[in-house]
């Protein structure tokens, strides 16, 4: 059954703790109904307070206002806004089977034993975990204990759906598998999601919507390929994606070095080249195989360094000489 899909807003939210300490700035935020908006930062910067007032399990700062849907659910206890959390640490009953887990919340909201079953039945199924019903929570890999955390938030048919840190735990083989199920599971629910990361490509894959957060606020709103193409300042340019910052200037679409600006492009916008064809030359400090490209480290005559993304398993040994262009689609940024 699809859920009672609403939208949530922020109107003005900072907090402040009883000890003075100050963990987020007065922001507004606001995510449509449907949407998968992914908070993205590093820690200490406020996006898992963002959550927690969403969650009703921390208060505003006094002005601040927290919408779900048309109600002002500022002052309303978590147990009555109607959203499902899953924890960083899961979270999850250790004497508790696994259907036991995920029908736990059913039963504290007095769901008789007949819904509680169907309701059990139904996620165990989505999640794919049908044959494992009976097995005691220790007993589950880690990415088992994932989806009973993700099965039991839904149990309730929860009209927010909250994410905090959701694949963290994960080895990195199983964390990339997970995000294609979950983008996948999110897409088919169209549950209003905030997924709070502190990983860049987590947020990428999964949100409609990124909010990059430092320093208590947001940075920058918008879509994986906005933040990705065109970052508001340089914080949001270095925590999403690599990438190249070298002083130069940009002359019929060749690198000059030197000026007063700065340039930003990714390396994938750059090539290797022979010296006598390129913008610049320098010396490469190192390459890493990375797949379908090979990432190169240059270090230019005036000492910058320049990270170019070059296709597949090129021959850059540490101290060859190498030239640089721009690739023709480069998009440029500059301050």
């Amino acid at each position: 059954m699809k859920p009672d899909t609403v939208a949530v807003r922020l109107e003005g939210c900072s907090k402040t703790f009883a000890n003075g300490h100050r963990a987020l700035d007065p922001i507004d935020l606001a995510v449509a109904a449907g949407e998968t908006l992914a908070v993205l930062g590093p820690s200490g910067c406020g996006k898992t307070t963002v959550l927690r007032l969403i969650a009703g399990l921390e208060e505003p700062d006094p002005g601040g206002r927290i919408f779900i849907g048309e109600a002002d659910v500022t002052r309303v206890p978590t147990e009555q806004r109607g959203v499902g959390m899953v924890f960083q640490s899961y979270a999850l009953f250790p004497n508790l089977s696994l259907a036991d887990n995920i029908g736990y919340g059913l039963k504290v909201r007095r769901f008789d034993a007949l819904q509680r079953r169907q309701r059990v039945e139904e996620l165990l199924a989505m999640m794919h975990l049908s044959e494992f019903a009976a097995r005691p929570v220790h007993q589950l890999s880690g990415g088992q204990k994932q989806r009973v955390a993700l099965a039991r938030a839904l149990a309730p048919q929860p009209r927010v759906l909250l994410l905090d840190e959701p694949l963290t735990a994960l080895d990195a083989k199983l964390r990339d598998e997970l995000r294609v199920e979950l983008a996948e599971l999110l897409g088919r629910l169209q549950i209003t999601t905030v997924l709070v990361t502190h990983d860049q490509a987590e947020a990428m894959a999964l949100g409609h919507r990124v909010a990059v957060m430092s320093r208590r606020q947001i940075e920058q709103l918008g879509s994986p390929q906005e933040l990705y193409r065109a970052p508001r300042n340089a914080f949001v340019a270095d925590f999403v994606g690599t990438m190249n910052r070298v002083n130069a200037e940009q002359v019929n679409g060749k690198l000059v070095l030197g000026g007063e600006r700065t340039l930003y492009f990714r390396p994938h916008d750059l090539a290797l080249a022979s010296a006598d064809a390129a913008d610049v030359t320098g010396l490469v400090v190192g390459s890493f195989f990375a797949g379908s490209v090979t990432r190169v480290i240059v270090r230019l005559h005036d000492g910058q360094m320049l990270t170019v993304d070059a296709l597949g398993p090129a021959s850059a040994a540490a101290g060859t000489a190498v030239g640089v262009v721009f690739n023709q689609t480069t998009t440029v940024g500059t301050a």
